[in-house]
């Protein structure tokens, strides 16, 4: 499992059921592979919140 993470001042994903779009933000390109566990998602979860570009109590 992979991530990309990319600052963005705009960004949307299409796909055959439809369409999704944000303003500013982070987009982040997700590769998941059949071998992956909950676990591994989990982990990354826990890793892209831990990045130090989103705000908290220290800022």
């Amino acid at each position: 499992m992979r991530v990309v993470a990319q600052r963005v001042n705009a960004a949307s994903v299409r796909w055959d059921a439809g369409e999704a779009s944000i303003g500013q933000g982070y987009c982040l390109l997700v590769g998941v592979a059949d071998s992956d566990t909950e676990r591994d998602a989990d982990y990354l979860a826990d890793k892209i919140l831990k990045l130090r570009v989103f705000s908290d109590e220290a800022g």
